[in-house]
């Protein structure tokens, strides 16, 4: 099946001036320049490329209204609403094949047209091959991550720090699938990549990363120096009797390790765009729709971008400021780069599996709690 960037035939570099509305815009597609504009077609699902939990898709009575076409929010399974056929140089809808997708003649959009015979250069697309989608790390690849980050000299960019740290922290088991992490160098890491983002970007690190850290050193504290993290969230889990378990304390390690997941995620993802080649303003836009997003209200989400902003906004800057004092070069950088990515998917991977597991426990003990109450035993 196709994969890539696909645009109409008779005027492709207006493709991205698209408005479809709300849902579209949350989905980060309405932007005229680069993963903005680029979709992926896997498996009969058109995807847009810079958050692709977003499908497009016709509404699902069919494409009899006014031939409409939508962005909507699916998970993995994806029904025939969103789902395609590519047949000739066209995408049909799966829905009803008679119906093609379409630019308009004034290119404010794409709708649904029925053609009479084959469809003309505003019903027929191109599609570029492409391998550059988002993808979960195989085994394998976890496993060339680790040894490449052995490759990195301490001597290297100021993300050096933080691809030791977090390869001394993370506890490995066979499957090259992290089973626990070693607490002081996991904050360590933390610090390290606090000092590296406020160094490229005024308080960035400071203002994604510190507080969290800093709760997390308190929850040490609170439960005598512990040195696993695993077992540093189990232990900590009775704060969150201040708020009947019934969501997790502000100042809990609980509530730490969720937001400091989410950051991490949306860093990965901003890294490896850049990795790609993406400029620091469109990296950072399409991780944030991709991972904070769904989880900021309004002004928090002011507030993030407002931070991420202070990032050098060229990508050849960023990666400039990354070699530190000394120039290292840009191959360097790339290498600590596609390190710092691979490890920190792994440890986001894990924080991630921790906070299914404190949910479950969490409810369990407000249900005992309730339970006590009802028979005079709280």
């Amino acid at each position: 099946m196709a994969e890539g960037a696909a645009w109409s035939r008779e005027q492709a570099d207006n493709s991205s001036q698209w408005h479809p509305g709300q849902a579209a815009e949350e989905a980060g597609a309405c932007r005229e320049d680069g993963i903005f504009g680029q979709w992926d077609l896997h498996e009969n699902v058109l995807r847009s490329r810079v958050n692709p939990n977003f499908v497009l898709s016709v509404p699902p009575d069919g494409c009899s209204f006014y031939g409409q076409v939508q962005m909507w929010e699916y998970g993995d399974k994806v029904d025939d609403s969103g789902q395609w056929i590519w047949s000739g140089n066209s995408l049909r809808s799966k829905v009803n094949a008679g119906f093609v997708l379409a630019a308009r003649r004034d290119f404010w959009g794409l709708h649904m047209w029925s053609y009479d015979g084959l469809p003309d250069e505003y019903g027929q697309w191109e599609m570029e091959d492409s391998l550059d989608m988002p993808r979960q790390l195989s085994g394998d690849s976890r496993k060339d991550s680790l040894d490449m980050s052995r490759q990195i000299s301490e001597t290297g960019g100021i993300l050096s720090p933080v691809v030791s740290l977090l390869k001394s922290a993370l506890v490995m088991n066979g499957e090259s699938v992290v089973s626990d992490i070693k607490n002081e160098p996991f904050l360590r890491a933390m610090e390290s990549l606090v000092f590296a983002l406020d160094r490229i970007g005024w308080h960035v690190g400071t203002a994604l990363f510190e507080m969290d850290t800093d709760k997390l050193r308190r929850s040490i504290a609170r439960n005598s120096g512990t040195t696993s993290y695993s077992q540093l969230l189990l232990s900590d889990l009775a704060v969150n009797a201040a708020t009947g378990y019934q969501e997790y304390a502000d100042d809990s390690s609980a509530i730490a390790n969720l937001w400091l997941a989410r950051r991490l995620d949306f860093l990965a993802q901003m890294f490896s765009l850049l990795q790609e080649g993406h400029d620091t303003s469109e990296s950072a836009d399409a991780a944030y729709a991709r991972t904070m997003q769904s989880h900021c209200t309004f002004i928090q989400r002011q507030a993030f971008l407002l931070f991420v902003a202070q990032l050098p906004a060229q990508r050849q800057e960023l990666l400039k400021q990354l070699q530190g004092d000394v120039p290292v070069g840009i191959s360097v950088v790339l290498l600590e780069l596609a390190a710092c990515v691979d490890l920190v998917r792994l440890t986001v991977a894990f924080c991630f599996e921790q906070d299914r597991g404190l949910e479950g426990r969490l409810r369990s003990r407000s249900e005992q709690m309730e339970m006590d109450e009802g028979y005079g035993r709280a």
